[in-house]
């Protein structure tokens, strides 16, 4: 995980925690259920940041280091293109 990326969620993730704990203290009126789910996303914001794991990254191949500027997609299944006869889409006169 990057920099800016890591830097990121610890700050945004500490902030929405806080949010979280002010609306389930009373200190902010958006009810306790706003702030259940307000102190679990920055929880997991600030955990994925200072763990410098964030899972979903890695399943699509995006690389937020400094050394991988690049997003490269990394394919989770192929798709068959031939025909129940076993000839390639592209050799075949034939539309599916």
């Amino acid at each position: 995980m990057g920099g800016i990326d890591r830097t990121g969620r610890i700050v945004i993730g500490v902030v929405v925690a806080i949010a979280g704990i002010a609306a389930l203290t009373g200190y902010w009126g958006a009810g306790a259920v706003i702030g259940g789910i307000a102190l679990l996303i920055g929880a997991i914001l600030f955990v994925t940041g200072a763990t410098q794991k964030y899972h979903i990254n890695d399943t699509v191949g995006i690389d937020t280091t400094e050394r991988g500027t690049d997003v490269t997609l990394v394919p989770v299944f192929q798709i068959d293109r031939t025909k129940s006869c076993g000839q390639s889409c592209a050799d075949c006169q034939q539309s599916l």
